[in-house]
């Protein structure tokens, strides 16, 4: 009997489950669990960012070896997923048991071709006939969204003067509290309290993650706002910007591989010290192949337009242009130099992570920061979130 693939064995599936109509990649829904459940977010209340616990990754290995013609054992199923992501590029110390089941799942003939011979020059000889190595290369890209532990507590989330950590249940991926950290030694702990608020004994955080548009969440990054409500009703409390996401997902701009267009919100404060303004509104993000730099465009209703171009590669050093645009009013701080010829009013940064499978980005979050350099000056603190444009 022709043995199957993870793909094949998750389309069958989802095809009996869903009335047998199967759709997406392979003939099955993206995010399909063995079974044809698709995956449900435990952490939907705070964030949509995608979560894949390790007993996810070992149903799945176990789906794509259910007709394994060799022996399998469960305490393995890691090993193979991880495995299957360094075929192509096999270390001499391999173990041959795993590496015959990662190729299994990538595809059952280059199994076939390669079970007696379970090393990089026989992977290799493979791919290099006719068009396996387009074959290879899908079939990774697309189990790199389906075999790679991804849980909330692996992303450290920029914020200004901060950075946001969650930490979950290590058997479900459940976020069970969160730390915010100002320095090496200042943090404060809160545990998970009801829908998106944490709480200890002195203050509570709120944390408002944001979409893209209405119907597009972000899948390996998370991008909003979060605030930090004292007890005592006379500490200030602390309205901020964040933005991160999966280091495992994240794609260096060297690897990306065309110009390319992305479209989503900003939100953030401007404030000059004694006046305040919070916003909301369209964000455009491009990337420049042939400068790997990233630019911004972010339009509010009651603020200024903010351009904003990255100054070097890899430089989180970036210039803002404000500009007034329309009848807008200009709400909370005014700025002192404003102008309509397009000329920077200075310098502050931006922080931009792309994310995806492969080199080919889906999504991109990140903060950008800006002081106006006089006394009383206005200071603005922005995050975005944005996913690719089909263009």
């Amino acid at each position: 009997m022709k043995k199957l693939s993870l793909f094949a064995v998750l389309g069958l599936l989802a095809a009996c489950t869903d009335g047998g109509t199967p759709s997406g990649a392979y003939g099955r829904p993206d995010g399909l669990r063995p079974g044809g459940n698709p995956q449900t977010n435990p952490n939907s209340s705070i964030t949509q960012m995608t979560t894949i616990t390790e007993k996810t990754v070992n149903g799945r290995v176990a789906a794509g070896l259910a007709e394994y013609p060799g022996a399998t054992t469960s305490d393995n199923y890691l090993a193979v997923a991880e495995m299957v992501f360094d075929l192509g590029n096999l270390g001499d110390d391999a173990d041959p048991d795993i590496v015959r089941q990662a190729m299994y799942i990538v595809s059952p003939e280059l199994y076939s071709a390669c079970k007696d011979n379970p090393t990089s020059g026989c992977i290799s000889w493979w791919r290099a006939k006719g068009n396996n190595e387009s074959l290879f290369n899908e079939n990774i890209k697309d189990l790199q969204s389906q075999l790679q532990v991804l849980t909330p507590d692996m992303v450290e989330f920029a914020a200004p003067d901060a950075t946001l950590k969650f930490s979950v249940d290590e058997n479900t991926g459940k976020i069970t509290g969160i730390t915010v950290s100002t320095g090496a030694d200042s943090s404060m702990k809160f545990d998970r309290g009801t829908g998106n608020t944490f709480t200890n004994d002195v203050a509570t955080l709120t944390y408002d993650s944001y979409k893209p548009n209405s119907d597009q969440p972000l899948t390996y990054a998370d991008f909003g706002m979060y605030k930090i409500e004292y007890n005592n009703g006379i500490t200030p409390s602390r309205y901020a910007p964040f933005a991160g996401g999966y280091n495992d997902k994240k794609i260096a701009v060297a690897n990306i591989e065309t110009d390319m267009s992305f479209r989503g919100r900003a939100v953030g404060v401007a404030t000059n010290g004694t006046d305040t303004v919070n916003l909301d509104g369209g964000a455009t993000l491009h990337f420049y192949k042939n400068t790997a730099r990233s630019g911004l465009n972010a339009q509010f209703n009651n603020w200024y337009t903010v351009n904003i171009q990255q100054s070097a590669t890899d430089d989180t050093n970036a210039t803002f242009t404000f500009f007034e645009s329309g009848d807008r009013d200009i709400e909370g701080p005014k700025l002192s130099n404003i102008n309509d010829a397009g000329v920077p009013n200075g310098t502050g940064t931006m922080n931009v992570g792309y994310y995806g499978n492969g080199n080919t980005p889906i999504e991109a979050a990140g903060i950008a920061h800006f002081e106006e350099g006089i006394e009383n000056g206005v200071k603005l603190d922005l995050s975005f979130g944005v996913k690719k444009l089909n263009n």
